[in-house]
């Protein structure tokens, strides 16, 4: 009789272990990267040595990993059917049977109250970004990601209120550069996803993405060099713009371009060459120039901002 409750106790413990594993597989932890542009504030207020805001903007970065995550469980409950024909997401938890829709929709209701509860603890402001984010992306999921062009701006918008959110919680007016910045990467990113998607799954692509189907392949690869090249433009026009100098007290900001147009160079060859360019983020955490080169810009940029303010 021991022996029988032993091998049953064995049995619900290994099966709470892969319904954990899945659970946490659909809520993408690799895709949480996005979420350190949260930490964009923290750098550019003079807040990088404040506790404080550290532990704010931490906050505000686990709170969105709630968030997204909940986004990411809410579209493979959606797209349970269309993945199953793409090579890489029929893997995914859900489309593959390993995880149980029931099982996701009760995570689900966990991460939207937590990340709502949250955020408006944190910030009342704080909380209606996180509130426009989760309804955006609601949005997108019910059908806005079927328009052609409109589905790559919600992405790069998406992307955008993560860096507002952190300006925000820190007490940081939100520049104009901010968010032109952050949507013109977000652009670019969504525009080489999509361009990747194409490639790979030819004529079956729009069965998987819909919008797909508006697109072509030349036009996504002239969306894709334009956002770059307009990603570049931009960045390069706020680390000279006047009021950015007078903030920063320094002309040596554009000293960083370069890491941004080899991160931009380097996406455009990995588009071409590498598996992974259907997944953005893998890129950040995958491809080691891509690596080193990131943090070589975080690097420079907090010496030149922090350099010369010898109080911190």
């Amino acid at each position: 009789m021991k022996s029988k409750m032993n091998i049953s106790q064995i049995h619900v413990k290994a099966f709470e272990g892969n319904l954990l594993r899945n659970l946490i597989k659909s809520m993408r932890p690799a895709y949480w990267v996005k979420n350190t542009l949260v930490f964009t504030g923290l750098i550019f207020s003079f807040s990088l040595f404040q506790w404080k805001a550290i532990w704010l903007s931490m906050q505000a970065f686990l709170l969105f990993c709630m968030a997204s995550s909940w986004v990411y469980l809410f579209n493979d409950l959606r797209d349970i059917k269309e993945d199953r024909w793409h090579p890489v997401k029929r893997f995914r938890p859900l489309a593959s049977g390993d995880l149980s829709p029931k099982a996701a929709q009760g995570a689900m209701g966990i991460l939207l109250v937590a990340s709502l509860w949250g955020g408006f603890i944190l910030s009342s402001s704080f909380g209606i970004v996180i509130g426009i984010y989760l309804l955006l992306n609601l949005l997108y999921s019910l059908g806005l990601r079927r328009i052609v062009i409109l589905d790559a701006v919600i992405v790069s918008v998406s992307l955008a209120l993560r860096a507002v959110a952190g300006a925000i919680v820190v007490d940081m007016a939100v520049s104009i550069w901010l968010v032109l910045c952050t949507l013109s990467l977000g652009l670019f990113l969504s525009f080489g996803k999509r361009w990747y998607e194409s490639e790979i799954l030819e004529e079956m692509a729009w069965n998987h993405r819909k919008s797909l189907k508006g697109y072509t392949k030349r036009m996504l690869f002239y969306l894709l060099v334009v956002t770059g090249v307009s990603s570049i433009t931009i960045y390069t026009l706020y680390t000279m713009a006047p009021d950015v100098v007078e903030r920063f007290n320094t002309l040596y900001l554009p000293l960083t371009v370069p890491f941004v147009i080899f991160g931009i160079f380097r996406y455009l060859y990995l588009a071409r060459h590498s598996e992974d360019v259907g997944n953005p983020v893998q890129l950040l955490i995958k491809d080691r120039p891509q690596i080193i080169n990131s943090m070589l810009w975080v690097i420079s940029v907090c010496l030149i901002i922090y350099g010369n303010r010898p109080h911190l």
